[in-house]
C-alpha cells in the first residue's frame, strides 16, 4: 500500500514537472527562433511527437518485456530530469550560433529555414519527450500484473491518467503564477529537473533499496478468480480498431476545439500569458475530472463501446451549445467583475479578476472537456485485452490520440484558420465526434464469452472504419 502511494505521488508530480518543462522550453526556444505561429507550432509538435513516439515505441518494445517496469519508470524520470538541466545550456550556447550560421552561409528561404530550425528543435526535445511518453505504459504494466487486474485495466489506467493530469494542473499554475514571476527561468527549470531526479530516487528507494516483498511475480496459472465487480466485457478486433480510430479523431477534434476556445476566450479575459494559463487550467481540470469520473464508473459499464459513443455525442452537443452561447460570455464576465467589485474606484483587484476569468473559462469548456477526459479510460478498457500486451496496448492508445492532437494543432494553425471563424472551427472539428457517436450507435455488439465462437461474433458487432461515413 505504501509503495502504491509512492508511485501515485510520483506520477502526480511528474505531470506537474512535465507541464513546467513544456512551458519553459517553449518560451526559451521562442527567444532564439521567434514567437511566430510556425515557430511555436514547431516546438509543440516536437514535444507532442516525442510523447507519441515514446508511448508507442517504448510501450511496445520495453514495457511488456522487462521484469520490473517500475524500475524502468524510475530510470526514465531520472533521465528526463538530467536532460532538463541540459536544455537551457544548449539553447543559450549552441542554437544562436547555429541560427546565425544557417542564415549567413546558406541563406535559405523562409520555409526551408523554418524546417531546419524545426529539425534542431526535434533533436533537442525528442529524447526527453520520448521518455516522458513511456511513463504511462510502464506504470500500466506495473499495475496490471494478473488477469484479475487486467479486468480493471480501464479503471487503473484512467486513475493514473487523472493523477498525472492533476499534476499538470499544479505545474501549469506553479509555472505561470508562482515560479516564473518570482524566481525566474533558471531556478524554475532547476526545480523541475530536481523534482524528476527526486522522483527517480523515491521510486528506487521504495522498490529496490527496501525490496518489494509484498508482491509476488505474476503467475498466469495462479491468477485469482475475478471478483464480483470485475469487468467482464470483451470486444472483437473490429470494435477495438474502431474505438482506436475514434480516439485518434477525438485527439484531432479536441486540439481543434482548444485552439478555437483560446481565440474566443482571449477576447473575453485578455491575451496575456496569464490568460492563456487560465484557459489551459480550465481545460486540464475538465480532462482530469472526466477521466476520474469514467474510471470510477467503469465498474458498472457493461458495454464500454456504447458509452464511448455516448461520450463522443456529449462532446459534440456541448460544443454545439458553446457555439451558440459564445456571444454571452463577455457580458457574463463583465457582469461578474462588476457584481464582485473586482474593478473598484481605487483600482482593480487583479487576483479576483483572474479568478472570474477562470470561472468563465471553466463554464465554457468544462462540459466538453469532461467528455474528452472520459475517452481515455473507456478506450483503454476496449483495446487492452491481453495482460502480456498491456504496455503495448496502452502505449498505442495514447500515441494514436497524441498523433491526432498533433494533426489537429497543425490543421488549426495552417489550414482551418484562414477559412473558418474560431468557434465554427471548433464546432466543425467536434462534428467528427457526432459522426462517430452515430456510428457506434448503429449496432450494439454483444459481450464475448470464453468460447471462440462468441468472441468471433463480437468482432462483427460494429461497423468498420471504412463504412463509418456511409453509415452516417
Amino acid at each position: 500500500m505504501l509503495r502504491t502511494l509512492v508511485v501515485a505521488i510520483c506520477f502526480f508530480l511528474s505531470g506537474g514537472s512535465g507541464l513546467v518543462f513544456e512551458t519553459l522550453w517553449t518560451r526559451k526556444l521562442a527567444l532564439v527562433f521567434g514567437s511566430t505561429t510556425l515557430s511555436v507550432s514547431s516546438v509543440l509538435t516536437a514535444f507532442m511527437g516525442g510523447l507519441a513516439l515514446g508511448s508507442w515505441l517504448l510501450g511496445r518494445r520495453v514495457a511488456d518485456r522487462v521484469r520490473r517496469p517500475i524500475v524502468w519508470y524510475a530510470a526514465v524520470e531520472g533521465l528526463v530530469g538530467a536532460w532538463g538541466l541540459l536544455v537551457p545550456l544548449v539553447v543559450e550556447r549552441v542554437y544562436p550560433h547555429l541560427n546565425r550560421l544557417l542564415w549567413q552561409h546558406f541563406e535559405p528561404g523562409f520555409f526551408a529555414f523554418s524546417f531546419l530550425r524545426f529539425l534542431f528543435v526535434l533533436l533537442l526535445l525528442l529524447p526527453p519527450t520520448t521518455l516522458m511518453g513511456a511513463t504511462l505504459p510502464l506504470l500500466a504494466r506495473h499495475f496490471v500484473a494478473t488477469e484479475d487486474e487486467l479486468r480493471r485495466v480501464g479503471r487503473r489506467v484512467g486513475a493514473l491518467y487523472s493523477l498525472n493530469t492533476l499534476g499538470a494542473i499544479l505545474g501549469t499554475f506553479a509555472a505561470g503564477f508562482v515560479l516564473l514571476p518570482t524566481v525566474g527561468f533558471a531556478w524554475t527549470n532547476t526545480i523541475a529537473s530536481a523534482t524528476n531526479l527526486a522522483l527517480c530516487a523515491a521510486v528506487l528507494l521504495a522498490f529496490v533499496v527496501l525490496r518489494d516483498r509484498d508482491r509476488a511475480p505474476a503467475d498466469p496459472a495462479g491468477d485469482p478468480e475475478p471478483g464480483p465487480d470485475a469487468e467482464e466485457y470483451v470486444l472483437g478486433r473490429r470494435a477495438r480498431w474502431t474505438a482506436l480510430a475514434a480516439f485518434g479523431v477525438s485527439g484531432f477534434a479536441s486540439m481543434n476545439y482548444q485552439v478555437a476556445w483560446n481565440r474566443v476566450l482571449a477576447m473575453v479575459i485578455g491575451s496575456s500569458v496569464y490568460s492563456f494559463t487560465i484557459i489551459l487550467l480550465a481545460f486540464l481540470v475538465g480532462i482530469a475530472g472526466g477521466s476520474a469520473i469514467a474510471s470510477a464508473g467503469l465498474r458498472r459499464m457493461r458495454n464500454p463501446l456504447v458509452w464511448l459513443g455516448l461520450v463522443q455525442l456529449w462532446i459534440g452537443l456541448t460544443s454545439l451549445a458553446g457555439y451558440y452561447l459564445a456571444d454571452d460570455y463577455p457580458h457574463l464576465f463583465a457582469w461578474l467583475v462588476d457584481r464582485l467589485g473586482a474593478m473598484g474606484p481605487a483600482g482593480g483587484r487583479e487576483g479576483l479578476v483572474r479568478l472570474v476569468g477562470f470561472g468563465v473559462a471553466a463554464l465554457a469548456v468544462l462540459p466538453a472537456t469532461l467528455g474528452m477526459g472520459a475517452t481515455l479510460p473507456l478506450t483503454v478498457r476496449v483495446c487492452a485485452t491481453r495482460r502480456a500486451h498491456v504496455g503495448r496496448d496502452v502505449g498505442t492508445v495514447y500515441a494514436v490520440n497524441t498523433v491526432g492532437a498533433i494533426a489537429g494543432s497543425f490543421a488549426s494553425a495552417f489550414v482551418l484558420v484562414p477559412g473558418f471563424s474560431a468557434l465554427a472551427r471548433g464546432w466543425f472539428g467536434q462534428g467528427y465526434g457526432l459522426q462517430l457517436a452515430f456510428a457506434f450507435s448503429m449496432k450494439r455488439p454483444r459481450a464475448a464469452t470464453k468460447s471462440k465462437a462468441m468472441f468471433a461474433r463480437s468482432a462483427d458487432g460494429i461497423p468498420s472504419c471504412q463504412n463509418m461515413q456511409s453509415s452516417c
